[in-house]
């Protein structure tokens, strides 16, 4: 981090107000929000469980992952924290080539993940009509450890979520407004200044 002691005033001045949307934007307006991303090449029809550690980490804006080339016995793991910024029932849309899996958790914590989509078939690119959640009621200012998991075994991929807001509008692919990927504060029992970066 660029910036330890802005981190920990940031933070301090969370669990005084209660807003981690207030502290998220108070350090790095940037680069705090963001998705990270983990592929794992090669591997055949192997459970998510039983790869190594992923071949690659890094992070992109947005949940979307368009048009990638063509690869064999891959898989992608998107990993972020959904900040609500209103109270009120949410719809998650996913898309993807070849399979995929949305979840969501019901707090920040991972090990609360909930399946919310489940694709086995693939989609056209950002084809939304038919492959959305039920409505989940999430919480202003609070945020969900979130999860999409891409399967691909030949021939280009895509994996792209959206979202549909309390008030009606849209945002899909979800974009970095909602996407914080730093672990708040409490999200593995840590303290307020153990705030990270997912690893």
């Amino acid at each position: 981090m660029e910036c330890p002691a802005c981190l920990y005033a940031c933070l301090v001045l969370f669990a005084y107000l209660g807003s981690f949307a207030v502290a998220a934007k108070c350090i790095y307006p940037k680069e705090i929000f963001g998705v990270q991303v983990e592929s794992w090449k090669n591997t055949g029809g192997s459970e998510l469980s039983n790869l190594d550690p992923p071949s690659s980490k890094t992070f992109i804006n947005s949940l979307d992952l368009p048009g990638y080339p063509k690869l064999e016995h891959i898989r992608l793991r998107l990993r972020t924290y959904f900040l609500a910024q209103e109270t009120g029932t949410y719809i998650f849309y996913l898309t993807c080539d070849d399979s995929c899996e949305l979840k969501l958790s019901t707090d920040e914590k991972h090990e609360n993940l909930v399946s919310l989509v489940n694709i086995t078939r693939y989609t056209d690119y950002m084809r939304w009509r038919r492959k959305y959640s039920k409505e989940v009621r999430l919480s202003k200012d609070l945020s969900y450890f979130l999860e999409a998991f891409l399967t691909q075994n030949a021939g280009a991929h895509h994996m792209t979520v959206g979202v549909k807001l309390p008030n009606g509008s849209y945002s899909r692919p979800v974009n970095n407004e909602y996407l914080v990927k730093y672990a708040p504060p409490g999200a593995r029992n840590e303290p307020y200044y153990n705030a990270y970066v997912m690893k």
